[in-house]
């Protein structure tokens, strides 16, 4: 380069500007770019997406590699624009063009090269990412030597626990994401968001209230029950004593069974009670439920008062929608009764 030409100056500081650009978009790309919808790629055989996974995975070495290039060209960059201008200019037009230069930096090598690199975030993740794993390799001494450092300084703030790599929230965004673009249907969105949304529901979300709950009494007649047995939705009824208080659970087949075969007493054919807390996780609930061997469970609050009663039916129907009980009855149109 000649130093008496400008020209050569100028065009060194043009390229470090872009070599900067370069690195601050490809961190940004990397960083905000679907990780599903690259392991998809994957999968289906493109080549670019698995090295933007590789990227992914090895992120840390990425980083430190992104941050070496960058402070290099900066500091390139820097020192070409101050003697440059020393030589045009003199020692005293530095200050100037260093505020000129900063600026320069900042807007074409940092701040829009990373609005751009969001805006397409996924295409031009693929784009680098072979350019960013060759840059991985060549500064790969000088980068661990960093990250070793890095690792040193920052172990007594490192937390125990790592975070998750994909927040609920982000979850959320994603599987949003997929069902707008059209990979899974609505119907699919729906039971993965129910699935997600299965350890925060609660027995007392999903109970029947106890005063909309249909009862026996130990005192009732056959034909009482007969008559109870009609106005009720579950394949089983809670049996109470003239306190309302629960004392068992009678199974409405088996009843029925014991019915036709003669006179029969709500005590010899009832099966003991469940209670459940209000409190307990409805994921947490199914298992319980199915180690015990029951259908119906009594739910209980705080002060062991009586809330209500939770079936498997009703857990079932927060994951996958309405379903119908094996004692349902169907009239001509189709529906349950």
């Amino acid at each position: 380069m000649d130093d008496g030409s400008p020209i050569g100056f100028i065009v060194l500081i043009i390229l470090l500007i872009l070599i900067s650009g370069y690195f601050s978009s490809a961190e940004t790309a990397m960083a905000t770019v679907n990780r599903i919808r690259i392991m998809s790629l994957s999968e289906n055989g493109n080549k670019r997406a698995k090295r933007v996974l590789y990227i992914l995975d090895h992120f840390d070495q990425a980083l430190t590699t992104i941050l070496i290039g960058n402070n290099i060209t900066h500091i390139a960059c820097a020192s070409a624009a101050t003697l440059f201008v020393s030589k045009l200019w003199g020692v005293s037009a530095v200050t100037a063009a260093t505020f000129v230069t900063t600026l320069v930096v900042f807007l074409f090598a940092e701040m829009l090269p990373k609005r751009i690199a969001k805006a397409i975030s996924e295409p031009y993740a693929l784009l680098v990412s072979g350019s960013l794993i060759f840059f991985m390799k060549i500064l790969s001494p000088v980068a661990r030597v960093f990250s070793a450092l890095g690792r040193f300084v920052g172990k007594p703030f490192r937390k125990q626990e790592e975070p998750p790599t994909v927040s609920e929230d982000e979850l959320y965004d994603i599987i949003e994401t997929v069902a707008t673009e059209g990979v899974i249907d609505e119907e699919k969105t729906e039971l993965v968001q129910s699935a997600l949304e299965f350890s925060d529901t609660s027995a007392f979300d999903i109970l029947t209230p106890w005063d909309r709950v249909v009862k026996v009494t130990t005192d009732m007649t056959q034909a009482q029950v007969l008559d109870s047995i009609k106005n009720n939705v579950h394949s089983r009824l809670p049996v109470v004593n003239d306190k309302n208080k629960p004392v068992g659970m009678l199974q409405i087949r088996k009843y029925l069974k014991a019915y036709l075969k003669g006179a029969v007493r709500l005590e010899d054919v009832m099966d003991d009670c469940r209670f459940v807390s209000a409190s307990t996780a409805i994921d947490d609930l199914l298992p319980l439920m199915s180690a015990q061997r029951t259908q119906i469970a009594i739910v209980t609050g705080d002060e062991e008062e009586i809330l209500g009663i939770v079936s498997v039916e009703d857990i079932l129907e927060e994951l996958v929608g309405e379903i119908y009980d094996e004692d349902d009855t169907f009239d001509a149109g189709g529906t349950a009764s």
